[in-house]
This record gives structure tokens, C-alpha cells and sequence, in this order.
């Protein structure tokens, strides 16, 4: 299968190879990877990646823990991993990650309104908006501390907030509403 995945403006065309069970073979920029996926808890991946060109056998090996959340816009995940925190677009059939997952972002509540979810559980460290602010596409919204990370989350169109349901320094699950917006 061939995709593109776009991290912060670059677009990569990435091949996976399903190999059987949790094993894939991947190619990014020419560089082809052998790599073992298990899933420690929901939406945290820890993946062990075998790199063929290494002599050492120990240094073959790396193990990538990632914790991945839908942003609800179609083919985005927000990605926390060795410290960093991205969003990534996915083109292709990497969109199947959203037929498995429903974690977090904006989805729609009800005709003409959606719901920012919080991505994992953490503590709300900044409130951007008010209610009956108007705000544009990606405007950030809220800033949710996770893992000693801050991630902002945006909204998915243009909109009016009809409601923010935290406050600074709360603590949230995932999943929980953050705020709704109205088309």
C-alpha cells in the first residue's frame, strides 16, 4: 500500500507491506524498514523497528513508543513521540486509522455544531477562546498538557464557539468535551 504522510508541510510517499500479524515493511525516502507493532493501551503504540543496514544486531534494533490520537479532521493525527509532539496528515488509505479509532478531536454532535475532544488525558494549561467568538479553520482553541507536552488543539472549519466546558487547570479524560462549535 502506498501513501503520503504530510509533516509539517513535507510530503513523504511512504509503502507498507503488512508481513503478517503486527509486521510491516516500510519505505520512506528510500530507506526500507522492517517494523513490529504492538499496541500497550489504547491509542499508545510501541513500535520496534529493525534497520537491515546495521551490522550489530543490538544496534538493529530501536524501540518508538508513540501515542497517537485522531484531531477529527479527515486523515490527521496529532502524534506525541521521542519527546515531540506533530500533526500529521495521512493521504490514501491511511485514512483506515479513523475506521478504528474515534479518540478525540472535533466530530460532529448534531447537525451544524462539533465537539473538540481532548486527545488523552491531561490537564487544560491555556482557554484561547470564549464563547460566541468567532474563529477561522486550525485556529487554535484549547492547549492540553499531556506527558510534560503541550498540545493544541484547533478547529476543524470556520465557526462560532457555542460553548467552552473547561476552565485552565483542569484535569480532562480523553474523549472529554472541550469545547462546541457551531457552523
Amino acid at each position: 500500500m502506498l501513501i503520503e504522510v504530510e509533516i509539517d508541510g513535507t510530503v513523504r510517499a511512504v509503502s507498507v507491506e503488512a508481513l503478517g500479524g503486527l509486521r510491516f515493511r516500510t519505505t520512506v525516502d528510500g530507506m526500507s524498514h522492517l517494523v513490529e507493532l504492538t499496541e500497550a493501551e489504547a491509542s499508545r503504540l510501541s513500535l520496534l523497528v529493525h534497520d537491515p543496514s546495521a551490522v550489530d544486531e543490538c544496534a538493529a534494533r530501536t524501540t518508538i513508543d508513540a501515542l497517537v490520537a485522531e484531531t477529527g479532521r479527515p486523515g490527521e493525527l496529532a502524534i506525541e513521540m521521542a519527546g515531540a509532539t506533530f500533526q500529521a496528515r495521512v493521504f490514501g488509505h491511511g485514512r483506515a486509522w479513523g475506521a478504528r479509532r474515534r479518540v478525540t478531536g472535533v466530530e460532529p454532535a448534531v447537525a451544524g455544531t462539533e465537539q473538540v475532544r481532548a486527545p488523552m488525558p491531561g490537564k487544560i494549561a491555556r482557554v484561547l477562546v470564549a464563547p460566541g467568538e468567532r474563529v477561522r479553520s486550525r485556529q487554535p482553541l484549547v492547549v492540553v498538557e499531556a506527558m510534560k507536552m503541550e498540545n493544541e488543539l484547533r478547529a476543524g472549519a470556520d465557526a462560532h464557539v457555542k460553548d467552552v466546558l473547561v476552565t485552565e487547570g483542569t484535569l480532562v479524560e480523553a474523549g472529554r468535551v472541550l469545547v462546541v462549535l457551531e457552523g
